[in-house]
């Protein structure tokens, strides 16, 4: 029964993709595999139902990013690269699935990625970077603080996600501020930020922080981030190839 279920969800969600793409290869809303049948699919072809432990939160949806372009790195997907026996994407859905009770990703390759049990979503403006799937995330998600992280840090740090999500109550941006600058690609931001997001698309002005200005925002001191992660790893990320041979060294050249 539970094999008829798991087909019955893969056929819908091809016949949902074929009917979107035929009818408009440009379509921006979000792609059918919202999950035609979300509770019933888990991780890699996992019946979903009762099995699922209890989340951290049920009031910030956590959402993965997945939609570069891999230009540095020769065109691979970074979120298929493994580290210490599985694919960074599983890693990132696993620890996600843990924290929220709704988890979201960002791709426009949605077909990718249909193993995952999560809900896939594409950019709703295309070609705008990172900001896009930042404003794609907020769009879809049905909570009002939104925590994003790119599907390429293979060292995300638990106890400080959830350090980030007991503080997101209290203001409409958390962000991190390490030694090296403001991490935007690893926070909590309120969907109240949408209209100013759409207004710099407008302008054609992509920069993520670019938003800041008017909201209320907390950022974590590296007095506060070292605490968390002494060697300083917990926003490692793979956006070459040069890095990835650092992080991954068995994968270098």
């Amino acid at each position: 029964m539970t094999y008829l279920l798991l087909l019955i969800n893969r056929i819908l969600k091809l016949y949902c993709f074929c009917a979107l793409c035929s009818a408009d290869p440009a379509m921006p809303l979000p792609w059918c595999t919202r999950n035609v049948l979300p509770t019933l699919v888990l991780g890699k072809g996992r019946s979903n139902m009762n099995l699922k432990p209890p989340s951290y939160t049920d009031h910030v949806t956590g959402v993965i990013l997945s939609g570069g372009k891999n230009s540095r790195m020769g065109g691979r997907n970074k979120a298929f690269i493994e580290f210490e026996g599985e694919r960074l994407i599983d890693r990132s859905v696993r620890l996600f699935q843990s924290l929220f009770d709704e988890v979201i990703l960002i791709t426009n390759s949605p077909q990718e990625y249909l193993d995952l049990g999560v809900a896939l979503v594409t950019d709703i403006y295309q070609n705008k970077g990172a900001l896009g799937g930042i404003h794609a995330g907020l769009f879809h998600a049905t909570n009002e603080k939104v925590f994003f992280a790119a599907c390429d840090m293979p060292f995300l740090n638990e106890a400080l996600i959830k350090h980030m999500i007991d503080l997101s109550a209290e203001f409409d941006i958390l962000v991190p501020q390490s030694p090296d600058g403001l991490q935007p690609l690893h926070a909590i931001y309120s969907r109240k930020c949408l209209p100013v997001i759409e207004k710099l698309f407008s302008q054609d002005r992509l920069k993520i922080i670019g938003f800041y200005p008017g909201y209320t925002i907390h950022k974590i001191t590296a007095d506060t981030l070292i605490q968390f992660d002494p060697e300083w790893r917990m926003f490692s990320n793979l956006n070459s190839l040069e890095e990835m041979g650092k992080i991954v060294p068995e994968n270098n050249g």
